[in-house]
């Protein structure tokens, strides 16, 4: 007996003009190369099994065809031009190297679990196929605009792609059980508009998904990506502009360097042009550059905590946001009014560009530098041309018992001096907040590290808000309001009392000579039918002759003493109390004197309508000169009707 005859060995065989490789040990063959040639197309049949033979020496010997893997051809790439179809319902492998390029019809069955090509075949208009077998799916149907998919389902998948596929619309892989290496997919500039993952995915590949503009998720456009799935890669979902709610409570970006491109993730839902609510991760660290850059309905951002409501609520774990992260968001805006959007308690760095062109964005706070212990970054044009935006402040510590055990809390302005340095604080960069037009309030210079003004940042700081440090306001804390070359005192037209001021010294806006507005806030524990007493000095706003409206928050006057403001505003100016305590200011010490005292809040001229009231109704300036309204500049004004009073905005 021949030696060859006894060893296993590899050979080919050639059928029917198909050439097999054969494995003389395992039974097995897979074809590698088609000899047979067809000017008008053939059809290739691939069966079950053959029957072939080492050499003429020894008998024929039946092998299973598992597999179909065409060999790169170098020399005579349209070799392969006259295949149309490929019948093959047998294989449990299909994968070619080869160019296929009329091949327009494609055949398998249940075994199948490997389909790729490195050269895609892009005539190929169908498929026979059961997806629930499929492990790979690779480069055969990269960008095919003819294969209607159908649902495809699939429970054992590791690597999918399905790059420009049209006419993909539905794809589940919710059975797919997940290996240590987890799944890879991508679907690419698809027309896939509905998707079901893997209960336990872990991470979404890079651009797994960009440019799906049809991507619509369940009935409303939910995302809901698993708990499990920690990673989301860049550009993952940049623009499917169809996705309205993305809910990623598991997405954790914990090891992050802004300028080490080893682990940037960033553009992640970039251009999702219809995107309205965002949820993250209670534990995510930083937000990507560019994560939601573009997003310009995106209104709601928010914590797994408060996932189902509209709020603007930063998981307090962040620390950084990244470049470009929020920008264009032109709906991004305080949902809550007179709220501000607080900046997450860990925050360390907002980066260039984060916020820019947030046009919408009113009010914002950062944590206190002097509390949680840390300065505070805000890069150059971090919040560039936020137009809208009125006031920066900080945020106020939790309460505490302000006991002798523990006197965290700052009692008096003089303590405040003495406590607050400029170890921590806010560090605001050269054009952080250029073009912010509206800007006109900001923290209190105690609380600020640093403040570079760019060049024509187009604001003025025409507001004060006295910070909740300090209790007691004296002229000597007013002072110390002012940013050296930033603004002067003589800019601020705008006083806000906060709700823990206990007093208000003689004289203490005397340098604030343009001041025409104070607003009293009352405590948040200001209790019902008990007065409050606010120690105001006589004389306290004597020296304020532009002074002609003052609003007062407190549900019952506080108690203060008489001739506190001076005899100008009492006669010209204008009282605002809360809607409902009309009567207990007009009996008021102290605030009766006002000769104008209305309440309610402001109202559009165009949306007043006739009162009960027959006489018609008079307007008047601030300063009590009449007016006609038709004629009127737009401002604020008082309407009075009969009894009755109120302001109103003519706009």
């Amino acid at each position: 007996m021949l030696p060859f005859a006894m060893a296993a060995m590899a050979f080919t065989y050639i059928v029917d003009g198909v050439e097999y490789k054969c494995d003389s040990s395992e039974k097995t063959a897979y074809v590698t190369y088609f000899k047979a040639d067809g000017s008008a197309g053939a059809d290739i049949v691939i069966p079950e099994k053959i029957k072939a033979r080492i050499n003429q020496y020894v008998d024929f010997t039946e092998y299973t065809v598992t597999g179909i893997d065409l060999e790169h051809l170098y020399i005579n790439t349209d070799r392969y031009k006259f295949i149309k179809s490929i019948h093959a319902p047998y294989i449990v492998r299909f994968s070619s190297r080869a160019a296929l390029p009329e091949l327009t019809d494609l055949e398998f069955g249940d075994n199948l679990e490997w389909l790729s090509c490195h050269i895609t075949p892009t005539k190929l208009k169908t498929i026979k196929w059961n997806p629930k077998t499929i492990r790979v799916v690779s480069g055969i149907f990269y960008n095919n605009k003819e294969i209607d998919f159908g649902k495809l389902v699939f429970e054992n998948a590791t690597n999918l792609n399905f790059e420009g596929c049209t006419k993909l619309k539905s794809v589940d892989m919710g059975k797919v059980p997940l290996t240590a290496k987890g799944i890879y997919f991508s679907f690419k500039n698809s027309g896939l508009t509905q998707i079901t993952f893997p209960k336990e995915l872990q991470q979404i590949s890079k651009g797994a998904f960009e440019g799906c503009s049809e991507l619509y998720p369940g009935n409303n456009g939910t995302l809901y990506l698993p708990e499990t799935c920690t990673s989301i890669f860049e550009n993952a979902f940049k623009g499917c502009s169809k996705l309205k709610h993305v809910v990623a409570s598991g997405w954790q970006v914990s090891k992050y360097a802004f300028s080490d491109e080893k682990y940037k993730k960033y553009s992640q839902f970039e251009d999702c042009t219809s995107l309205e609510s965002v949820t993250l991760s209670n534990n995510m660290m930083y937000i990507p550059e560019k994560a939601f850059k573009g997003c310009v309905n995106l209104k709601y951002i928010r914590d797994k905590a408060h996932q189902n409501q509209t709020v603007v609520v930063f998981p307090e774990t962040i620390k950084a946001i990244g470049e470009y992260a929020f920008s264009d968001c032109v709906s991004l805006t305080n949902p809550l009014k007179d709220r501000d959007i607080k900046m997450p308690k860990s925050i360390e760095e907002v980066r260039q560009y984060a916020f820019e062109n947030c046009s919408k964005l009113l009010s914002i706070s950062f944590p206190d530098p002097q509390k949680v212990k840390r300065d505070i970054i805000a890069y150059t044009n971090s919040f560039a041309n936020c137009t809208n935006l009125k006031n920066i402040d900080l945020q106020e510590p939790e309460k505490v018992d302000d006991s002798q055990d523990n006197p965290s809390r700052l009692q008096a302005s003089t303590m405040a001096k003495a406590e607050y340095s400029t170890t921590y604080g806010l560090v605001v960069s050269r054009g952080a907040f250029q073009g912010c037009t509206s800007l006109s309030s900001i923290p209190a210079p105690a609380s600020v590290k640093s403040w570079t003004k760019g060049y024509n940042e187009g604001w003025i700081i025409n507001t004060l808000h006295t910070p909740y440090y300090v209790k007691n306001v004296t002229t000597e804390d007013i002072d110390a309001l002012v940013h050296p070359n930033i603004f002067s005192l003589s800019d601020i037209k705008n006083v806000y009392f906060h709700s823990a001021t206990a007093s208000v010294s003689q004289g203490a806006l005397s340098s604030c000579i343009n001041v025409d507005r104070v607003v009293f806030y009352a405590p948040e524990t200001e209790e019902q039918g008990e007065a409050q007493i606010l120690q105001i000095a006589p004389n306290a706003f004597a020296a304020n002759k532009k002074l002609v409206n003052v609003e007062c928050d407190y549900l019952v006057p506080p108690v203060i003493e008489e001739n506190v403001f001076n005899n100008e505003t009492y006669k010209t100016g204008c009282l605002t109390v809360p809607e409902g305590t009309l009567e207990l200011y007009r009996k008021a010490n102290g605030w009766k004197n006002f000769s104008l005292i209305t309440d309610g809040q402001l109202t559009s001229i165009s949306q007043i309508e006739a009162s009960g009231n027959d006489c018609p109704a008079e307007f008047f300036d601030l300063q009590g000169r009449p007016v006609n309204c038709e004629n009127a500049a737009p401002g604020i004004y008082i309407r009075r009707q009969g009894s009755t009073s109120s302001k109103v905005v003519i706009r």
